[in-house]
């Protein structure tokens, strides 16, 4: 009798290290898919759930992007049977989702939502999960409303407009010169028939024979 009290010390810290090995072995992980790719017109980004060993009622999502790099065109609801939130601010880069399970927590790889972004220049940028270990008030997965989550992963992404960007040099066109186009032909006056100068002669000799025979009558 006099070892029970260390008995149930012994228990106590028994149970006491099972939890927290329990706890550290939960590992909710949320992350981008594609992670990484190359793009010249609009694509999406998937924000997926591996909930691991755990079973998971609610996420909160909280992401960043370059506004001077991307666009938001829409946000589309995943798998989660309730959506509270799905805004992103254009001002500040801001992406912000709340899904709820309510009746059958996610316990295998879920899709949260879909994000459907717009590249706006030429460059490699980012998309961050905000996410801080034991903070509530950025990414969180809960299991029971206990923190399950344990790593995320944001995407990379290249950007190319594919189209010719704006200032740029336009090639020129010379209108085509034709080399060795004949001079415009000038009208020609005129020539006289031959027959007028045979008019003439034959007027002259009968004016002259008329003459000679009046002088000689």
């Amino acid at each position: 009798m006099n070892n029970l009290p260390k008995a149930i010390v012994l228990i106590f810290l028994a149970s006491f290290a099972f939890g927290v090995f329990a706890n550290r072995a939960s590992a909710a992980k949320l992350y981008l898919s594609p992670e990484s790719g190359s793009f010249t017109a609009s694509f999406s980004a998937d924000v997926m759930l591996d909930p691991e060993t755990d079973k998971i009622d609610a996420v909160d999502v909280v992401l960043t992007y370059d506004t001077t790099k991307l666009d938001v065109l829409e946000i589309t609801s995943g798998s989660f049977e309730q959506y509270l939130k799905k805004s992103f601010n254009k001002a500040v880069g801001k992406i912000e989702i709340s899904a709820l399970n309510a009746t059958s927590p996610a316990d295998k790889v879920t899709k949260v939502a879909k994000i459907t972004f717009s590249p706006l220049s030429s460059a490699v940028t980012k998309v961050d999960f905000v996410y801080s270990p034991g903070a509530v008030d950025d990414t969180n997965a809960l299991e029971k409303g206990i923190e399950s989550l344990t790593a995320v992963a944001g995407g990379t992404y290249t950007l190319s407009m594919g189209s010719v960007g704006v200032g740029a040099t336009v090639p020129s066109v010379t209108p085509s010169v034709s080399v060795g186009s004949s001079t415009p032909e000038v009208p020609q006056t005129g020539s006289v028939p031959d027959n007028l100068y045979l008019y003439i002669v034959l007027s002259l000799a009968v004016t002259t024979a008329g003459l000679v025979l009046l002088k000689t009558s």
